[in-house]
């Protein structure tokens, strides 16, 4: 092969390479911006899990359980996000009462909750295709205890203060780490709230 020739080749190959890196980039980015999503924190209602300001990444997945922490979309405010951890899925019946969360009237050990719930939650089936959603610090949260029940006609709330859970797909991903700030910077855990006890 002449010198020229050999020039062309590796000149070709060099262009071919970085066509390649650019295209997987683009591909890894699309893949991330699809899977991973980064959010703030709004409110007290996950301490001591999660503080105001901590900066968390979420990851999306096919199947969701009891105990893990999830971000959502806020059901009434457009555009924004919550995070709450799940306490039941479809077929579940929760209960509060004692201070303690009951699923199918057996005691949940919730060892991620820093002081007793100080409300009483009447049992509540979860519908299949939803989830029950509470905050670790449920004496400050706005959450599936009291959210309200929807009217199907309008969307409007009604009875106020009742349980409502939220439907799966409005979900966005699973709490996986803290990455701001420095200091609590981390893996969230999950709790499986499998180990349940006949309530006594």
């Amino acid at each position: 092969m002449k010198p020229a020739q050999t020039k062309t080749l590796s000149r070709f190959r060099r262009y071919l390479a970085l066509v390649l890196l650019v295209v997987l980039l683009l591909v890894a980015v699309l893949i991330l911006v699809e899977v991973i999503g980064f959010y703030k924190v709004p409110s007290s209602s996950m301490e001591p899990t999660l503080y105001p300001e901590d900066f968390i990444f979420a990851v999306k997945a096919s199947t969701y359980e009891r105990g893990e922490i999830v971000v959502f979309h806020d059901p009434e405010i457009k555009g924004e996000f919550l995070v709450k951890r799940i306490v039941g899925v479809g077929g579940d019946t929760v209960s509060v009462s004692g201070g303690a969360v009951f699923l199918d009237g057996k005691y949940a050990s919730e060892p991620y909750r820093h002081s007793p719930i100080d409300y009483i939650m009447p049992p509540y089936t979860v519908p299949e295709g939803e989830l029950f959603l509470m905050g670790d610090n449920s004496n400050w949260s706005i959450d599936s205890h009291n959210w309200g029940q929807v009217d199907g006609s309008d969307g409007q709330i009604v009875h106020e203060g009742t349980p409502r859970s939220m439907r799966i797909k409005l979900v966005v991903g699973k709490v996986r780490h803290i990455y701001l700030p420095a200091e609590r910077r981390g893996p969230v855990p999950s709790y499986p709230l499998r180990a349940i006890v006949p309530k006594g």
